[in-house]
């Protein structure tokens, strides 16, 4: 009983590392996010429709697939952060900072792109973790939701967010996102361990 009590809890300090690696990785993102919307807009060249974007997209949907991250949640994580990146971007278009300009799109998309791979590898890692626990919480007997270990979580990615200046509300809807998407695959886990 000890071992296993012992290895939930080194479980969940592996969650709460990927976790911070998911949040630095969301502010770069947003940080080149802005940038490559500084260049868009002094070339004036439309935000949405970048064909090498939508290609990168589709690349980035057949990686996560390939990671075996869920299709839906993959999609509803892109809708988040595009849909984000268009409130940065309007945000940060009022003080357009030039200095900028010299900075090369192309290279900025690529960031733009390594970025979001590594997010859907720190995800893939974190769902294998999850997974890891959903099968010691079901042989402990134990409920997938424990409430207060999510709400000092929340509490603790707010801290988080406020410290790499990330939009609160952006970050605990992704985390609620995450968190659903965890509780799904820790449910997996416990039926198959119930008929195991």
């Amino acid at each position: 009983m000890q071992d296993s009590n012992w290895l939930l809890g080194d479980l969940r300090v592996s969650i709460d590392r990927l976790d911070q690696a998911i949040l630095t990785l969301l502010s770069e993102r947003f940080r080149v996010i802005q940038k490559v919307m500084e260049l868009k807009k002094t070339f004036e060249i439309d935000y949405q429709k970048s064909i090498a974007r939508n290609q990168d997209i589709q690349y980035l949907q057949t990686f996560a697939a390939d990671m075996h991250l869920g299709k839906e949640f993959v999609e509803s994580l892109f809708k988040m952060l595009l849909d984000e990146s268009m409130n940065i971007a309007q945000g940060s278009l009022r003080d357009t900072d030039y200095s900028v300009i010299e900075l090369d799109l192309n290279s900025l998309q690529g960031s733009l792109k390594h970025v979001e791979l590594s997010l859907l590898l720190v995800l893939a890692e974190r769902f294998s973790v999850v997974k890891s626990i959903g099968k010691l919480k079901a042989e402990k007997g134990l409920p997938a939701l424990d409430q207060k270990r999510w709400e000092s979580l929340m509490e603790q990615k707010r801290d988080q967010a406020r410290d790499l200046n990330l939009p609160m509300v952006f970050v605990e809807r992704l985390f609620t996102k995450i968190h659903s998407e965890a509780l799904r695959l820790e449910e997996a886990e416990n039926k198959k361990e119930k008929y195991a």
